[in-house]
């Protein structure tokens, strides 16, 4: 729904339709609830009407006029109708509140006094489909003064149509009749009907005439919005020689339609000394960037040569401070080496100290370790006697050893005599008892001295051998220092070379040392003067740089300038 008419015509269709809808629907539902309330008054009153004509019936029975089956029967003639047949009777009743309503009675039990068709039958079970006995809901509303029962039933003309039927009972204190009016409520309210119809009709047509007038109205409006936006199109794209507007109106869309005639004839001269101011700007540009190129080149061929100049100074300045770094290196290792030879000598006067030291200890050593190894072997010979001595030990406590069991043997042999000598013996068993003990804690002392001896045994074998393993290092230790003493003896001698080459060095170093001053005050001197002219170009070529940037700066303004001019003449070539 892009289009504005059809927008137009929606909105013209909601503002008809729904006040209208909404009065229709008033307007139907009050007339509708108006009738039947109408149509319940009338069944009520027509009822009414019914009980009155019975109680004045009934008088005169009282009075004696009639009987009371006559009374009963012109009751019913004014009911319903004359009698037809047996149990149908004519609607004769002149009240009329509808195409199907008729009045007819029962009595308390539901047996029809009067009725169209089924007098005399039993409507006391009558029930609807959904199951409601509407007869007996009838009599309980007479019973409590009368009231109205609503419920579906088949329409006459068409049995399998239900349609909503309303009956107004009220019972007769005389004879117990219930009098009940019914009709259906579409008889009521086909009135209301016929307004819902005019009002679909009216909404209708009034639909229809307001859709017409706002497409007719809204035509021309779409129209003439039309043509501004074409002419407003036409400028988008750059066309301004199109016709103005027509002003027809004074209202908003001619004032809008002024306004664009006055917005494209304000670009129409806008356009026009744009194009001029870019034409102009374009031929300076082009000027001012061909100036700013030679500029350029030439500051390039400047800045070329003095770079050129300027970083063989600065490569001179630092080869020579590459120099004087070397020649101060040099200096310090020349220094250094003074220093350390003289370190050199004192430490090897000490060397030499400490070798001659050596080599008498190591002489010392040499006979201690002669000394040592004889001490070993005298060792190894009396560990050798002891453990002979300790075999003669084992034999001396396995004679004690079996003197102790024979002793307890003895001692046994004792108790046993002195038990049979009984009182006799006593004296002899406690002697018998002591010797026992005694043999006994010898031969638990043997055990231990024999465990003792074991122990001193074993370990006595093993020194025996790690005497031997002494004595093979003894003799090892003493070959070793014979090499020491070796050794010494030719220490000696390189130190004494050493020392004699040491003077030579000495000599050396000291003609070196003066030969470097010269060769420092020389480079500080080449070094100075390098150091100023790398400074000089410096200095120059910032300049040339600067001027550079400025005109590089320059180009770069002149050929945004000229792009910018570019840019305006084709935005203003667009326009026609």
């Amino acid at each position: 729904m892009k289009s504005v008419r059809t927008k137009l015509v929606v909105l013209a269709l909601i503002v008809i339709l729904v006040p209208t809808i909404a009065v229709g629907v008033v307007n139907y539902t009050l007339a509708k609830n108006e009738l039947d309330q109408v149509g319940r008054l009338g069944l009520e009153n027509g009822t009414h009407v019914l009980l009155s004509v019975i109680q004045e019936l009934d008088h005169q029975v009282h009075e004696g006029n009639i009987t009371l089956e006559e009374a009963q029967e012109r009751a019913r003639v004014q009911i319903l109708g004359a009698k037809t047949g047996e149990s149908t009777r004519s609607i004769d009743n002149p009240a009329k509140f509808g195409e199907n309503f008729y009045f007819y009675a029962f009595d308390k039990n539901g047996l029809l006094e009067v009725h169209p068709s089924i007098e005399g039958d039993s409507a006391y079970d009558f029930q609807t489909e959904d199951g409601r006995y509407f007869v007996r809901e009838l009599i309980a509303a007479a019973k409590s003064g009368g009231g109205f029962v609503s419920y579906d039933w088949p329409t006459p003309n068409n049995p399998d149509q239900k349609a909503p039927k309303i009956t107004y009972a009220e019972m007769d204190e005389q004879w117990g009749w219930i009098i009940a009016a019914g009709t259906y409520e579409m008889d009521f309210n086909a009135g209301a009907d016929k307004v819902l119809y005019y009002t679909i009709g009216m909404t209708i047509l009034a639909t229809l005439i307001g859709v017409i007038l706002y497409w007719f109205f809204s035509s021309r409006m779409m129209n003439y919005i039309k043509r501004i936006m074409s002419t407003t199109s036409d400028i988008s794209k750059g066309i301004l020689s199109s016709p103005e507007i027509p002003i027809i109106s004074q209202d908003e869309l001619g004032v809008l339609a002024s306004n664009v005639n006055n917005m494209k004839t304000s670009l129409q001269e806008m356009v026009g000394n744009t194009r001029d101011s870019s034409t102009q700007m374009r031929v300076s540009s082009e000027m001012l960037s061909a100036i700013t190129e030679q500029t350029t080149a030439s500051a390039d061929e400047i800045h070329h040569a003095i770079t050129e100049v300027s970083n063989g100074a600065v490569r001179q300045a630092e080869e020579a401070e590459v120099a004087i770094g070397k020649v101060d290196h040099l200096s310090m290792l020349i220094s250094g080496t003074t220093s350390q030879y003289d370190t050199i000598i004192n430490e090897m006067k000490e060397v030499t100290q400490l070798q001659e030291h050596g080599s008498v200890k190591v002489d010392e050593l040499a006979g201690n370790s002669s000394k040592f190894t004889v001490v070993i072997g005298e060792l190894r010979t009396n560990f050798s006697d002891l453990t002979n001595q300790m075999q003669e030990i084992q034999q001396v406590i396995q004679t004690i050893t079996s003197i102790s069991e024979q002793t307890n043997l003895l001692a046994l042999n004792a108790s046993i005599e002195a038990a049979r000598a009984g009182e006799h013996g006593k004296g002899f068993a406690v002697v018998a008892a002591e010797v026992r003990k005694l043999s006994e804690d010898t031969h638990q002392a043997t055990g231990r001295v024999r465990d003792l001896l074991g122990r001193i045994e074993a370990g006595t074998a093993t020194s025996d051998t790690k005497m031997d393993h002494t004595l093979e290092l003894s003799k090892t230790q003493f070959g070793a220092i014979e090499e020491v003493q070796s050794a010494f003896n030719r220490l000696s001698h390189s130190i004494h070379e050493i020392t004699n080459h040491l003077s030579s060095l000495d000599q050396d170093m000291h003609e070196m040392d003066e030969n470097r001053l010269g060769v420092v005050h020389a480079i500080n001197e080449i070094a100075s003067v390098a150091t100023e002219s790398a400074a000089a170009t410096e200095q120059v070529n910032a300049s040339i740089d600067e001027q550079k940037e400025a005109v590089t700066s320059i180009m770069h303004s002149s050929v945004e300038l000229h792009n910018e001019a570019e840019k305006m003449h084709e935005l203003v070539a667009r326009f026609t």
